[in-house]
């Protein structure tokens, strides 16, 4: 969520297709995990570098970010069955 956020912030991608490329990501992160990805680099030594790439696999991990996926799903769904058109038309008629 923290991610799909932050990126909606700074670009106006298609929703759908973030919250997809974000599960992506993730997975692809997690697989690295899998093959030691950081060790492999050579990174084994520096704790930064191995803090943020990880260095467990664990398949309740993708669970976890697919159910945070569809929880943004979701709530993009919801949020688009709103009509805040109406709202705003019925503040501006002064008592009409």
């Amino acid at each position: 969520m923290l991610m799909y956020y932050f990126i909606k912030a700074f670009f106006d991608f298609n929703p759908t297709k973030l919250i997809v490329g974000i599960f992506i990501f993730s997975c692809l992160i997690e697989f690295a995990q899998y093959f030691h990805f950081g060790e492999l680099l050579g990174f084994k030594d520096n704790r930064i570098v191995m803090i943020i790439l990880g260095n467990s696999f664990s398949w309740i991990d993708i669970l976890c970010y697919f159910a945070g996926c569809a929880v943004i799903f979701l709530f993009i769904i919801l949020d688009g069955n709103k009509d805040y058109s109406s709202k705003s038309s019925s503040t501006n008629n002064h008592g009409r």
